[in-house]
């Protein structure tokens, strides 16, 4: 009997050591057999020591950058993607909690999240070593990106009562006798430059916000045409970010290959 205890005790421990063997480590941080076996089975053995290592070094630039999120952020994240797809905050989180999800639990994946988008947004900020030609090149090759209309059109509703003009954006079918309407086109120019920039923030069959010119003033947009190019200096700083985008994978590749040989990273089987 006690041979078979000692037998049974023997290869419980020998399972736990193959369990628990070290396949690989980062800064003499372990990597184990139990680590890899919890990944994917499609992946293969070197793809889930690699996944490993990477979420590693994500952890230690995470430290070293101080990013965190907070739960205020994880609220404009779920709002965001909720008005996306249309719904409210508190149906996307009850969706969330129908699949069984709980809310701690959702709001640990959102926050992971964030944290690797924001860590992977300043790496490449960090990074990027875009020159200035590399944005002028970018700018002239790419000009219909920066494009902007000539004209609106748009219907103008005027009034000293502002409350009327507040029922007639709320109810489009509303008549007032104290609402004067007319319709105009607005083009671009110096003189009209304050107020198209107002109507070209404003999506096309829309009011805008009620404004004072004179009277109270409200404009439903009907359409947008024509096209002017922007001018560089306008669109500098967007230019920039749309070169660094191009450049994300290449950078970060760069980054994260670089970071792996400041490591002690060993394999300790093939």
């Amino acid at each position: 009997m006690k041979i078979l205890f000692y037998t049974f005790l023997i290869t419980v421990s020998l399972f736990a050591l193959e369990v628990n063997k070290v396949i690989a480590s980062v800064d003499n941080e372990a990597i184990t057999s139990y680590d890899i076996n919890k990944l994917s089975s499609q992946l293969s053995k070197k793809q889930k020591i690699d996944s490993i290592i990477q979420q590693k070094i994500e952890k230690i630039l995470v430290e070293k950058y101080d990013i965190k999120v907070s739960d205020a952020q994880i609220d404009e994240y779920i709002k965001g993607v909720a008005k996306s797809n249309g719904i409210s905050s508190a149906q996307y989180m009850r969706n969330i909690a129908n699949k069984g999800i709980t809310r701690s639990s959702a709001y640990s994946d959102f926050r992971m999240m964030l944290i690797k988008k924001n860590l992977y947004q300043q790496i490449v900020q960090m990074n990027h070593n875009v020159k200035e030609k590399d944005i002028k090149d970018y700018y002239e090759n790419n000009k219909n990106l920066f494009t902007m209309p000539s004209k609106i059109s748009v219907r103008v509703y005027s009034s000293t009562d502002r409350q009327e003009l507040v029922r007639q954006t709320q109810t489009p079918m509303f008549m007032s006798k104290k609402i004067m309407i007319s319709d105009e086109v607005v083009e671009k120019s110096d003189e009209t430059a304050k107020l198209f920039n107002f109507l070209l923030r404003v999506q096309e069959n829309s009011f805008s916000p009620i404004i004072k010119l004179g009277d109270f003033k409200t404009f439903y947009v009907n359409s947008k045409s024509g096209q002017d190019y922007v001018a560089f200096e306008q669109v500098q700083d967007v230019v920039l970010q749309k070169v660094i985008e191009s450049k994300k994978i290449q950078i970060l590749d760069n980054f994260f290959q670089n970071y792996r040989k400041t490591l002690n990273i060993q394999y300790k089987e093939n």
